[in-house]
């Protein structure tokens, strides 16, 4: 769909979303926002998240950020990344 690429242009999000090809992981948000999902490399990847978007109910949207070893700065097992949402 993206020609392998781990930064796709923001648009193709939805597709790949919903494509759900090559998922490794996945979480669902507490009520802080926060989620935890298990990977099994530290290797280059495309996060993307799916939220809802209201006003209208039911609507949803789409964001992403790539993900790379550097996000396992403070431990060689732990990482984290953190995704802003601003609508």
């Amino acid at each position: 769909m993206t020609g392998g690429d781990k930064n796709p242009p923001s648009t193709l999000y939805p597709k790949i979303y919903e494509a759900d090809q090559g998922r490794v992981g996945s979480c669902r948000t507490d009520t802080f926002g926060r989620c935890t999902a298990g990977i099994p490399l530290k290797e280059a990847m495309l996060i993307p998240v799916k939220f809802p978007n209201p006003p209208p109910p039911g609507k949803v949207d789409y964001d992403g950020s790539p993900a790379s070893s550097s996000d396992f700065k403070t431990s060689p097992i732990v990482g984290t990344k953190e995704l802003s949402i601003k609508r």
